[in-house]
Formats: C-alpha cells, sequence, structure tokens
C-alpha cells in the first residue's frame, strides 16, 4: 500500500492522515492501466481503478490555499476549461453539496468521448485544510447509474482530518 494511502475503519487516510474518504474495496493501484488512462507528467496524486479496470477514482491536494468562499469560483474555471476542451457537453451544472462533516463543496458532471467509449466524469472541488481538494469518479457511460450511488458516497465522506 503507497504512503499516501491507509486503509483505516471505514475509510481510507490519504495525504499524509490529512484526509480521510471511503471509497470501494476493490480499488487499487494498477501502474500500467494508470498510465494509459494518464499518459502525461502531471497526473492525480491518488489513482485507484477498479478490477475491471474501467473505473476511475482520483483525489489531489494542492498547496495552493483555497477558502470555502472561494470553491465556487475554481469550480466554475474548472466547468469553463471543461467546456473549452470537451464542447460537446452543452451545459454543465455545477451542484452544491454537504460531505458528512459539514464541509460545502461543488460538483459537476460532464462525458468524454474516446476513440470506443463515452465515459461519465463526476468532479467535485472542496477546501480541505485551507487548500484545494479535487477528486473525480470516472466509469463508461453505460454503468453511470449503477455506480451513482457509489460516487455520491465518495464525495461525501471527505473528512477533513484533525
Amino acid at each position: 500500500m503507497d504512503e499516501m494511502l491507509q486503509k483505516k475503519e471505514n475509510g481510507f487516510f490519504l495525504f499524509d492522515n490529512k484526509v480521510k474518504v471511503w471509497f470501494p474495496d476493490n480499488f487499487y493501484e494498477d501502474s500500467e492501466l494508470i498510465e494509459k488512462r494518464y499518459p502525461f507528467k502531471k497526473k492525480p496524486s491518488i489513482i485507484k481503478v477498479d478490477s475491471t479496470g474501467k473505473i476511475f477514482i482520483t483525489f489531489d491536494l494542492y498547496s495552493k490555499p483555497l477558502s470555502a468562499m472561494q470553491i465556487a469560483g475554481v469550480a466554475v474555471g474548472m466547468r469553463n476549461i471543461i467546456l473549452q476542451v470537451y464542447s460537446y457537453n452543452n451545459k454543465i451544472k455545477l451542484r452544491r453539496f454537504k460531505t458528512i462533516q459539514g464541509l460545502q463543496g461543488v460538483s459537476f458532471s460532464f462525458y468524454i468521448i474516446n476513440k470506443c467509449s463515452r465515459q461519465f466524469v463526476e468532479f467535485f472541488v472542496l477546501s480541505i485544510h485551507g487548500h484545494l481538494f479535487l477528486g473525480t469518479v470516472t466509469c463508461p457511460e453505460e454503468n453511470r447509474y449503477e455506480w451513482k450511488s457509489a460516487f455520491l458516497k465518495v464525495k461525501r465522506t471527505v473528512q477533513e482530518m484533525e
């Protein structure tokens, strides 16, 4: 198990125990699949894939300061970038959500169309210890509804640890 991820009662501790979040146990790190999916140098710090190799969960905690008041602005900026890159996503609606700990977040979803499939992406932004925290969950479009409750649980279980 990598240094940034430790399993503890009903969740995983990430980023030197600064963040706790739930995600399914059957997700793991597969360097070969990750390299194919994220072939660029700058990739999320934590990337996990399910046993089918089709569903990905990523997390990143940046040193960039981010207050709770700035979350919506960051989400709008990220949405605008997504709309420029994937213009076939006509409208991307921002949604506010609250974690079980009471942290305020903003999420949105969109599609990525590649050579052989259409991928559904749920993207979310939070402020953790005053810093930018990003998460994504990605699956083939046809699996979107079967994974909907798990995706919701991932973003709602993010907790800022002492």
